[in-house]
């Protein structure tokens, strides 16, 4: 399906389409933010837009709740034991 097709459906179901937004946005943070996948989190925010294609989608910022500071990561990305949990993750 071509982008232009894909917005006219968009445009001529604007309730069907904020609906769908919802429950995709809800579950994805759902996921990331009540289960955990992330790891803790101590807050959250995000706003939601459309773009001139009438698409909608959101920008979050995630904070999470660990003491890992950049430094740290860099560090402990040359660990292969590290590198091998965060592929299996």
């Amino acid at each position: 399906m071509d982008t232009y097709k894909r917005a006219e459906i968009i445009a001529s179901h604007p309730v069907a389409t904020a609906k769908f937004f919802h429950l995709l946005i809800t579950s994805i943070l759902n996921t990331m933010i009540s289960v955990g996948v992330l790891g803790p989190i101590k807050a959250y925010f995000g706003t939601a837009e459309s773009q001139g294609r009438g698409s909608l989608h959101l920008h979050p910022l995630i904070w999470l709740d660990h003491d890992m500071k950049p430094a740290d990561m860099k560090e402990k990305i040359q660990d292969v034991n590290f590198r091998d949990k965060l592929k299996a993750y």
